[in-house]
């Protein structure tokens, strides 16, 4: 679905797509535990966020599944584990076994959009099949993980995008429905009668 709006929609000027992770990471010989984000290749490019050190994701990396083995890391913990050392750009580090190279650090003011959870690092979305081995479903329809937030397009309120998406969102169903032959009509019923909300983002995602 996330591709769906964000390749459909006629409201947003963006629409990025995360996923918390957590990691195991190993540099030089050194092991952790890290918090990390799968996110989507626009996930900087959405939000205004720039490197403050080499670069940051872009839409190059939302390509094929494992084609975009890098990472960018958060400037906090820039600071904290590799003491800011801008020759860390281009180092190779280990995350759940595999290698990514390091290619930015995000801006220091930015600390993700969950809030008080600043992740350590952010890693293409595209490589989650080996982040998490366990568990692709990468291009299953049916399976629900993924945090959405989207930029209105300039002069649209968040009531007039909820508005817009309702044709897409009820075409996205019909195109999922189709996919379950066995579903009883009542069930069918109900799943294209749903709406799609759009809520504020501009403060981040909090569970409170």
């Amino acid at each position: 679905m996330y591709r769906d709006l964000r390749d459909k929609n006629t409201v947003f000027s963006g629409v990025l797509a995360r996923f918390p992770v957590p990691l195991s990471l190993e540099h030089k010989g050194q092991t952790e535990r890290a918090v990390g984000e799968l996110v989507s290749g626009n996930f900087f490019e959405v939000l205004g966020v720039k490197a403050a050190v080499g670069r940051t994701l872009s839409a190059e990396d939302d390509g094929k599944p494992d084609e975009s083995p890098v990472v960018v890391l958060d400037h906090g913990y820039w600071q904290r584990r590799f003491g800011g050392d801008a020759r860390v750009v281009g180092e190779v580090l280990k995350l759940n076994g595999h290698a990514l190279t390091i290619v930015g650090v995000a801006a220091p003011a930015f600390h993700g959009v969950e809030v008080g959870s600043p992740p350590d690092l952010y890693v293409p979305l595209m490589m989650k099949a080996v982040i998490t081995p366990t568990w692709n479903d990468l291009e299953n329809r049916r399976f629900m993980w993924l945090n959405v937030m989207a930029r209105l397009n300039p002069g649209v309120s968040r009531v007039q995008a909820a508005a817009g998406l309702q044709v897409l969102y009820r075409q996205i169903n019909e195109q999922e429905l189709s996919e379950m032959p066995d579903a009883p009509a009542r069930f069918r019923e109900r799943f294209l009668a749903k709406q799609i909300q759009v809520l504020p983002g501009f403060r981040g995602l909090s569970s409170l």
